[in-house]
């Protein structure tokens, strides 16, 4: 049996780490260089927001005792939108948009619980129970007249469709509107879209983490200012203009 005359084993670890260092480096540049005002700001106050999360989720300013289901709900979705950051930095933005619809899903079961003033256990467990759609049902009852305040909604389908589940659409890493790949280049589309995606979820689940977990002050109010200031950073492309964008090209409309 011949040599394979590309890399294989830790040899092709080493190549597709390295394809990451190269997309993270023009990343950092972009950011520096091309992103404009908006992306660097909710870049840096998403790193705040997870300072505050962190603490929330660990108890660093007090433990409110119980079986900390709370704050493991607001854990895991901190730790997913933080593997969401790391892979849109690195290029893979279908397996970010991927985590940003379970860091959707979770924010949900927050917001939900943050309305309902769920504290004992019982009642936290009732609402795991249900569905995702039932979660947003529920928001949607409650949340008529304030719209925009469910964390995800509309977009949980269409990242499904797009980057969870295979169908007609599944196209890889498809943000540019030339051709795709499944290679993890640099794509400003992409990153500035799944930034702005994440930047509001993650917004969202400090300003509902707080009514659940309930830090003390002045923390609570530090936490809400820190989530506002995400959310007012945020631009205006998202995933679902920027698909726009890409149809219109295509088309040659535009």
């Amino acid at each position: 049996m011949g040599t394979p005359q590309f890399p294989v084993g830790l040899d092709f670890l080493r190549l597709v780490e390295a394809r990451q260092a190269v997309c993270e480096a023009r990343f950092d540049e972009w950011m520096v260089v091309h992103a404009g005002v908006q992306a660097p700001q909710t870049l840096e106050k998403l790193g705040t927001a997870f300072a505050y999360l962190d603490r929330l989720a660990s108890c660093f300013w007090g433990c409110r005792g119980g079986n900390h289901q709370e704050e493991r709900i607001v854990a895991r979705a901190t730790s997913n939108a933080q593997a969401s950051l790391r892979l849109l930095r690195i290029g893979y933005y279908d397996e970010a948009y991927s985590m940003i619809r379970q860091v959707g899903e979770l924010a949900n079961v927050v917001a939900l619980l943050a309305i309902q003033n769920a504290v004992d256990s019982l009642e936290v467990e009732s609402v795991l129970k249900l569905e995702v759609s039932e979660v947003r049902n529920a928001l949607k009852k409650h949340l008529t007249k304030q719209k925009g305040l469910i964390p995800m909604d509309r977009a949980y389908h269409e990242i499904s469709e797009l980057f969870t589940h295979p169908s007609q659409k599944t196209t890889p890493q498809d943000f540019s509107g030339s051709q795709p790949s499944f290679r993890n280049d640099f794509q400003e589309g992409g990153a500035l879209a799944s930034l702005n995606d994440l930047g509001k979820l993650v917004g969202l689940l400090l300003a509902y983490g707080v009514k659940v977990l309930q830090p003390p002050q002045p923390y609570d109010d530090l936490s809400i200012q820190a989530s506002s200031s995400l959310l007012r950073s945020i631009g205006m492309v998202n995933l679902k203009k920027l698909r726009q964008h890409i149809k219109s090209r295509r088309s040659g409309v535009g």
